[in-house]
């Protein structure tokens, strides 16, 4: 089996199953066959609404990101659903007599804190100076209010996303299209 997409404006990416291993295809990086055995990792991601991404890590190669969608411009995307998901089952059952491979769904505390509670954080503290600046005054305490709320909306989807072990033959469906 065969997926390909288009990862950006200039990497196109081919991920084909093979009878030993995967070849890994891109316009960036090369190609790059994998060894089944070779395979420490299976994590998959829903980073975004509709958005999905299978990442492969083995020993000693570049860890492989797949996603259901496929660039077409900077704002228009293709999305692969059903292609993706027979790939992904297909990658599984490929897998699953490979009892070393570790299957993980989500991520880390550490990512979605970085990944929400930060930037959220930051933009709230700079609009405060900004607009305390503008006005003359000092600094308000009403940013520290917004902030009590936006940390148990960060926590919220920290809870969501965390880091979940599965087995091959019962891949969670929240991480599916």
């Amino acid at each position: 089996m065969k997926y390909q997409y288009m990862e950006n404006k200039k990497e196109e990416r081919s991920i084909e199953l093979k009878e030993t291993g995967i070849i890994y295809t891109s316009t960036k990086t090369g190609e790059h066959t994998i060894p089944y055995s070779d395979i420490k990792k299976i994590n998959l991601l829903c980073p975004m609404k509709d958005i999905y991404v299978c990442n492969i890590i083995a020993a000693g190669k570049p860890k492989i990101a797949i996603a259901n969608r496929s660039f077409i411009s900077f704002d228009h995307f293709e999305y692969r659903t059903d292609e993706y998901t027979r790939f992904i089952f297909s990658l599984h059952n490929r897998l699953k007599e490979y009892s070393s491979i570790e299957y993980s769904c989500g991520s880390s505390f550490l990512y979605y804190f970085m990944l929400i509670t930060i930037p959220i954080i930051f933009i709230v503290l700079a609009a405060a100076v900004i607009l305390a600046y503008q006005s003359g005054r000092s600094l308000p305490f009403s940013p520290f209010i917004g902030l009590l709320i936006i940390v148990p909306l960060a926590v919220h989807y920290i809870k969501k996303g965390k880091k979940i072990i599965y087995v091959p033959e019962n891949i969670p469906s929240k991480y599916l299209p």
